[in-house]
């Protein structure tokens, strides 16, 4: 057994190899068991049937944008200091802004971590 197969599972380093994409290889089913098989089936299933990445869209209006851009000025100018959060809030403006509200749901089932 190499160092490798000692601390990951068969089935984890074919899932490394296969989403990465780092080689293309015919694999011998006798060598996993039908759970990891089936699993294996389910996790493809999943990528098949995943919605497409979101694209901005094409009909824009930045007037939240705006808002959001004169209340970070306006915050400065009369307390100097910025809104608290307002890097969140015109980023959150801007995502949704160019790709809608559903953008989160995206952004959140996709991040790792």
């Amino acid at each position: 057994m190499s160092e490798i197969e000692g601390r990951f599972s068969s089935e984890e380093i074919l899932k490394e190899l296969e989403d990465r994409d780092k080689i293309k290889t015919t694999m011998n089913f006798s060598d996993y068991s039908d759970e990891q098989l089936e699993e294996e089936l389910k996790r493809r299933e999943r990528i098949e049937n995943a919605p497409p990445d979101p694209l901005p869209s094409e009909d824009i209006n930045i007037l939240n944008i705006r808002k959001q851009a004169e209340d970070y000025v306006r915050s400065i100018h009369e307390t100097g200091m910025p809104p608290k959060d307002g890097e969140h809030y015109m980023f959150k403006s801007v995502m949704t802004t160019f790709y809608g509200n559903d953008i989160w749901t995206w952004i959140n089932r996709k991040s790792k971590g």
